[in-house]
């Protein structure tokens, strides 16, 4: 497993930039049992987790990322499906770009979402950025295509100018002047946000955080230059178990908020609980 991901972070090092001096980064040849690099030409090494992450972030940063357990809940609720139209909805809108480059997948958790797109993209190869090393764990064995980062998407990003054919923002932090200097010409960005029933019923019954009422604003001001070319609305009820509902709770910010013994009691034993899903889907383009 250790050489197929170092592959991947390999063949995409010419793409990513080191986050000392800005040059573009290689593979460094490495004796067997010692740890794979990534290395400039002036010399800053990077070396590649056993796991199969490589850690760009400086030697500061402001952002705390998902805990393990969040990101285990997080997994659970993508796996069952329950956001699948989701991710329908962002390759919708990312499919048929024709600009060269990589996919990339900011804040983009354990790699469920760019995974997806991977596979039907199959002449691209994928970075995910999470300054979360438990989610880059996960992210390095998403998909054989994928390699994952650890970087501090709400600062600059390691990568080259000009790198990126798609940039995937889903429910994360955005850096507008990143994106647009990292998106090749002709490059899209997709962002998925909280719609303001996104939901509502957790809100309402255990007190999790809800949509702030100046989102949209944010989202505008957060995207200067660019333009929007068109959008999906993905809203539904599902129904879910208790512990599904949990997970649901506690796989975001609120994970870092709510205690998980009085969530999980907040609902009726073997009852379902129904949620409101309901999601924005948007691609721009660089103005």
């Amino acid at each position: 497993m250790l050489t197929r991901v170092t592959d991947v972070l390999g063949s995409v090092a010419a793409v990513l930039a080191c986050p000392v001096c800005g040059a573009s980064l290689a593979a460094a040849p490495a004796p067997p049992e010692q740890p794979r690099r990534l290395v400039c030409p002036t010399g800053h090494s990077y070396d590649v987790a056993r796991q199969g992450y490589v850690s760009l972030l400086p030697g500061s940063h402001r952002h705390r990322g998902d805990t393990a357990a969040m990101v285990a809940r997080r997994l659970a609720v993508l796996g069952a499906g329950h956001f699948d139209p989701v991710a329908d909805a962002v390759l919708d809108l990312a499919a048929g770009t024709a600009a060269p480059g990589v996919l990339l997948d900011v804040g983009g958790g354990p790699g469920w979402y760019a995974a997806r797109l991977l596979d039907a993209f199959p002449e691209r190869a994928g970075i995910s950025l999470d300054v979360s090393a438990a989610a880059a764990r996960r992210a390095a064995r998403a998909h054989p295509r994928l390699a994952s980062v650890v970087a501090d998407a709400t600062a600059g990003y390691p990568l080259r100018t000009g790198s990126a054919a798609v940039v995937t923002c889903l429910f994360a932090p955005r850096h507008g002047t990143e994106i647009s200097r990292v998106l090749a010409p002709g490059g899209v960005l997709v962002i998925a946000t909280a719609g303001r029933d996104h939901l509502r019923e957790l809100v309402a019954t255990i007190g999790m955080l809800a949509v702030p009422a100046d989102k949209e604003a944010r989202l505008a001001k957060s995207l200067p230059g660019f333009g929007a070319l068109d959008q999906r609305r993905v809203r539904r009820t599902v129904a879910l178990s208790p512990a599904a509902a949990t997970d649901l709770a506690l796989m975001g910010p609120s994970g870092f908020h709510l205690d998980a013994e009085r969530v999980a009691a907040g609902w009726a034993p073997g009852r379902p609980v129904e949620v409101t899903l309901d999601v924005l889907v948007r691609v721009y383009t660089v103005k």
